[in-house]
């Protein structure tokens, strides 16, 4: 028998959050937003935070600014132990049901060309590739490829 599935669960982040959050963040990037940063986020109206954690510890995060009805990924990060888990997939599943809940009509993001793995993830929940971003990453010049989907059926008018 296989270890049981650790359990998790996913929840608006609050201000007692932004530690365990920049652990995440500096895990998981080379170029990690300081803990200020998250801090402030949590004070501007458009922005819309969630975190997953599991055993009373922060292990991913994800949010998105709300702005013209359209859901503009910040951020999506789990610490690398619990990557490969299909938490990620929860995480962004969660996203999206908040993105929709908040009334976005659509969701964009952007992704490491490199990063393939992310890449499949967004294909599978739906997003596709609608643009690119040359010299996107600060850190190391790479491109970003945008991926996006609607959220909302187009109405019939």
């Amino acid at each position: 028998m296989g270890k049981a599935a650790e359990k998790f669960t996913i929840r608006r982040m609050a201000d007692t959050d932004v530690e365990g959050v920049a652990q995440v963040e500096a895990d998981a990037f080379t170029a990690p937003w300081p803990p200020a940063l998250f801090a402030e986020e949590l004070k501007n109206p458009l922005t819309h935070y969630i975190v997953l954690e599991a055993g009373k510890k922060i292990c991913g995060y994800a949010g998105f600014w709300l702005v013209a009805g359209e859901a503009q990924v910040t951020n999506i990060a789990l610490l690398k132990k619990h990557q490969g888990k299909g938490w990620g997939s929860s995480l962004v599943e969660a996203l999206i049901k908040m993105a929709e809940g908040c009334g976005a009509d659509s969701m964009v993001l952007e992704v490491r060309k490199s990063n393939l793995a992310a890449q499949n993830l967004y294909e599978k929940l739906g997003l596709a590739v609608v643009g690119e971003r040359k010299g996107y990453y600060m850190d190391d010049g790479e491109d970003a490829l945008l991926m996006g989907r609607q959220l909302k059926e187009e109405e019939d008018g």
